[in-house]
């Protein structure tokens, strides 16, 4: 790549750049690509989509890929989705990937929720893992909560216990929760109608559609193959499944539905009806418990030593990962008890945001 083409880019002179510009002088100068600069430099969308549409390669790497740099370097959230939806890879490392980068250089958060919901990893070290890095309360609190939800959805998916439903093919077994699929992929969606559809894929699709179902997470390579397939089962509107808020919104409806709770959480006399799958995905204490019991009927449990009031702020919080508004400070200091005694999966942010509304209180 010519110094011309870089003086080009560095004044914006987007009509010189694509008059010069080819598949043979894009990607190289001093190991980085025009792609790479823009980064760096915090160019805006045209100049990203003129680049990527004239052959630059969004996964060229020496030390950085170009989604490195735009991490590091807070690109507009635009640029970074224009990446990530030409296939820039979320997951490739240099020791650090691109998630890390967000978090140490505190990228906008919705840069954050947008890397995990294209599939950016949370397990993948650099010493620490991005999960670790947020220990640092000051790095952007709502983001632990993304990725909180995240991971639990994930432990749901991974999870044997409580599956009702066997997808088989072949030798392929999946054991799926058909209640929590059934309202992901759309309540008035026939489910006969989506297995049906769904085994007419291969293996890894099938479990690469199973994965976006739980997770709302998904590469960007496989956008056309999942708005195919929601189309074909009749959910047009699949971009709403997509990432954290696709699964807050089923999992308040969820909520909201009262015939399809098969648990009762009693405190005293009087009780809470809940879904066991819920509690399985996002307490420790629940999940060992039903670990622990071979009878799969409604099981009941005892905490009367708590509040219904408390209770019903812990409940609300598993199923809508914030917390109902008005609770006195008497009961935040109840949920502060119960963030270890019901064994949140780590890093829930329910810590958190008792800790927020406490300070606020005593203010």
């Amino acid at each position: 790549m010519s110094q011309i083409l870089f003086q080009f880019l560095t004044q914006d002179d987007l009509v010189s750049l694509k008059n010069q510009i080819n598949s043979e002088n894009i990607n190289i100068l001093f190991g980085y690509s025009l792609l790479h600069f823009a980064c760096i430099s915090k160019k805006k969308l045209p100049t990203f989509k003129l680049l990527i549409e004239s052959g630059s390669l969004v996964n060229q790497f020496d030390g950085y890929s170009p989604l490195h740099f735009a991490c590091w370097h807070k690109c507009d959230f635009e640029c970074v989705k224009l990446l990530l939806d030409s296939g820039a890879d979320p997951n490739i490392q240099n020791g650090q990937t691109p998630l890390h980068l967000s978090i140490i250089f505190q990228t906008q958060e919705n840069v954050m929720k947008l890397l995990l919901s294209y599939g950016a990893k949370m397990d993948i070290k650099n010493g620490k893992i991005p999960i670790d890095l947020l220990r640092n309360k000051s790095i952007i609190p709502n983001l632990k909560s993304h990725i909180s939800l995240f991971r639990d959805m994930e432990i749901l998916f991974e999870r044997k216990e409580l599956t009702d439903y066997e997808i088989k093919k072949g030798k392929y077994i999946r054991g799926i929760h058909k209640l929590y699929v059934q309202f992901r992929i759309g309540k008035n969606i026939p489910f006969t109608k989506f297995i049906n559809i769904l085994l007419l894929r291969n293996e890894e699709d099938i479990e690469r559609i199973l994965y976006f179902i739980y997770t709302g997470k998904y590469e960007a390579k496989y956008f056309k193959e999942l708005k195919t397939f929601f189309e074909e089962i009749g959910n047009k509107e699949y971009i709403l499944k997509i990432g954290r808020n696709g699964i807050l919104y089923d999992l308040k409806n969820l909520y909201e539905d009262e015939e399809s709770k098969d648990f009762r959480i009693f405190v005293g006399d009087q009780f809470i009806p809940v879904h066991k799958l819920i509690l399985l995905a996002r307490s420790e204490l629940f999940r060992g418990m039903f670990l622990s019991v071979n009878d799969k009927s409604n099981q009941v449990t005892d905490y009367s030593e708590k509040s219904l009031e408390a209770i019903n702020a812990f409940v609300y919080f598993i199923y809508h990962d914030e917390l109902p508004k008005n609770i006195s400070n008497e009961i935040f200091k109840e949920l502060d008890d119960a963030v270890i005694f019901y064994q949140l999966n780590e890093d829930s942010s329910l810590d958190l945001l008792i800790e927020e509304n406490l300070k606020k209180n005593e203010k």
